[in-house]
């Protein structure tokens, strides 16, 4: 069941395990994301930007380096 991306939240990004995909083309580059839960849910977006790819792949890499940041202190604690 394709959903579109005003149909997700953070909080269903969160609450169930993903796979993604992403690949690019002439158009731009496609976004893929599938729950591997029952509901067998897909939120997909064709013909991205560059810059907002770049944008996403930044946020993504800022909450890796916070997460691994709080872990490395509650490890150290």
């Amino acid at each position: 069941m394709e959903v579109g991306l005003t149909d997700i939240s953070l909080y269903d990004l969160m609450a169930a395990d993903w796979d993604i995909w992403l690949g690019r083309n002439n158009q731009g580059y496609t976004i893929s994301l599938r729950s591997d839960c029952h509901d067998d849910r897909e939120v997909k977006a064709c013909g991205v930007h560059p810059f907002a790819v770049e944008s996403f792949a930044t946020l993504c890499r800022q909450f890796l380096r916070d997460y691994a940041s709080i872990e490395r202190r509650e490890l150290a604690a």
